[in-house]
């Protein structure tokens, strides 16, 4: 088929494709018409077309399906879910960290986690899940580290620490030297 060119614009010229896509949709549909109609149409072509697609087919192969009793099928057995208690629960067990770490250049990287010397390895290169960013500045050493109520909490914090000039970020650790001294 043709698409017809519209004065209106490429906005329309897409449109039409779609419309003639649904088009060859249906035809589609009413030659490959099998004893069940399909559950589902491609989601590419425009509702009103699939829905006349849907209604088509099934109009098809109820005149070319044998008449069969119904399968029945055994239940599905799944696992169970959680509930949103128990999953709150296990949030809670786990403790977020916001730290700081200096790499090899001299820069400091910031950053989140439950376990921060898992995260220290992986920065360090012991698996490709480090940041893209520390991978270029190996080694990287922690020079900060503190402990935030969940994982919210510390995605905020890190943000305000991101946002902090350099030399915010030094005095910060300069602070925790001195606290962690007395």
């Amino acid at each position: 088929m043709r698409i017809a060119q519209h004065r209106e614009g490429p906005q329309s010229n897409r449109r039409a494709q779609k419309w003639q896509t649904a088009a060859m949709t249906i035809v589609r549909a009413k030659k490959t018409a099998v004893s069940k109609a399909p559950k589902k149409a491609p989601k590419t072509v425009p509702k009103v077309a699939r829905n006349m697609a849907l209604k088509t087919a099934s109009k098809t192969a109820s005149k070319t399906a044998p008449k069969t009793a119904p399968k029945t099928t055994a239940p599905k057995t799944t696992a169970p879910k959680t509930t949103p208690a128990k999953r709150t629960v296990a949030a809670a067990l786990k403790q977020w960290h916001v730290y700081l770490v200096r790499c090899a250049d001299d820069t400091l990287y910031t950053g989140v986690a439950t376990d921060v010397r898992r995260r220290l390895a992986e920065h360090n290169g012991e698996s490709r899940a480090g940041a893209r960013y520390t991978r270029t500045r190996r080694p990287v050493t922690l020079v900060y580290q503190e402990l935030a109520a969940d994982r919210s909490e510390a995605g905020k914090r890190e943000y305000a620490i991101k946002q902090l000039p350099r030399s915010a970020k030094l005095a910060l650790l300069r602070r925790s030297k001195r606290a962690a001294k007395r």
